[in-house]
């Protein structure tokens, strides 16, 4: 890459510049698709409600899936990059590590680590949090996150 110092700065802002307008862009789609009293009814859905009059019941199992990907996506590049810089600093050795029998390289064994810590966490904080199982957008953010979690531990 040439000059990544400026490069690197440079797409990072560019990354932020589209996101906000993505963002824009989606939040002024669902408020010309819905009304106020039916982003207030559909608030854990409103994305996908805001699909059903343009694309139908499709158009709803689309925006979910999407949302599911994009939360697995999320997950996913937040476990590698928490373990990389836990791995980091571990080889600096500003972090104790063991390696408790298990083959592979301390970024192996750092990735095993948050994976196991996020489903502790997960099971024992956000898990009686909970108050409406039933609710779409709770599914979108477990199934993803049990499903990358297993999926990375798998590959070890």
């Amino acid at each position: 890459m040439k000059d990544p110092h400026r490069n690197v700065g440079r797409a990072i802002v560019i990354s932020i510049a589209a996101c906000v307008v993505i963002y824009t862009l989606v939040g002024f789609a669902v408020a010309s698709n819905l009304s106020l009293a039916e982003i207030i009814e559909t608030r854990d859905y409103s994305l996908a409600a805001a699909a059903r009059p343009a694309l139908g019941d499709y158009g709803v199992w689309f925006t979910v899936a999407i949302a599911m990907m994009a939360t697995a996506g999320g997950i996913l590049a937040s476990i590698f990059a928490v373990s990389r810089m836990l791995a980091m600093l571990t080889e600096m050795k500003l972090v104790p590590h063991s390696h408790f029998g298990m083959p592979g390289t301390i970024q192996k064994h750092t990735l095993v680590y948050t994976v196991v810590l996020g489903l502790i966490l997960t099971a024992f904080l956000i898990f009686p949090a909970l108050r409406l199982w039933g609710s779409s957008s709770t599914w979108s953010w477990i199934l993803p996150f049990t499903g990358a979690c297993f999926g990375i531990c798998g590959q070890m």
